[in-house]
C-alpha cells in the first residue's frame, strides 16, 4: 500500500502510521494472510516486476528466514539486470517453491530513498 509520510525519521509521523495500521486491519480477522487473501482485504500487492517476470507477491522491506535458508540463497546482490536484491531473493525462493505470507499485524514503513525513488 502506498502512503507518504516522509523520507527520513526526523520527519516521519508515527502516530499517524500506527493509526493508518490499526484501522488497515481491522476487517482482517486471521493474522497471517496468503497473497490472494491480502489483495482481497487490501487491494494489494500489486504486479511486480522481478526477474521472474510481473508477479504479486510482497517484496523489500522484511522478511522472515531462517539462517539455513541465508546461508542457501544468500546474500543477495545490490542490483542485478535491473532488479534488486531483494526482489532477486525472493525470486531464487519462490523457485524453489517456498510461499509468500503476509503478517497483519507486521507492517514496515520504507522511506523513499535509492532505487526507491522514482
Amino acid at each position: 500500500m502506498l502512503l507518504d509520510l516522509g523520507n527520513s525519521y526526523d520527519g516521519f509521523d508515527y502516530k499517524f502510521f500506527e493509526e493508518f495500521c490499526r484501522l488497515m486491519n481491522l476487517e482482517v480477522g486471521q493474522k497471517v494472510l496468503n497473497i490472494e487473501e491480502a489483495k482481497e482485504a487490501w487491494g494489494y500487492p500489486t504486479p511486480l516486476r522481478t526477474s521472474l517476470g510481473m508477479v504479486d507477491r510482497s517484496d523489500g522491506c522484511s522478511w522472515l528466514m531462517k539462517r539455513s535458508d541465508w546461508e542457501k540463497f544468500g546474500p543477495m546482490p545490490p542490483i542485478k539486470d535491473g532488479v534488486t536484491g531483494d526482489v532477486l531473493i525472493h525470486d531464487w525462493m519462490q523457485e524453489a517453491g517456498y510461499k509468500d505470507c503476509i503478517v497483519r499485524d507486521c507492517v514496515t514503513y520504507h522511506f523513499v530513498k535509492g532505487e526507491s525513488s522514482g
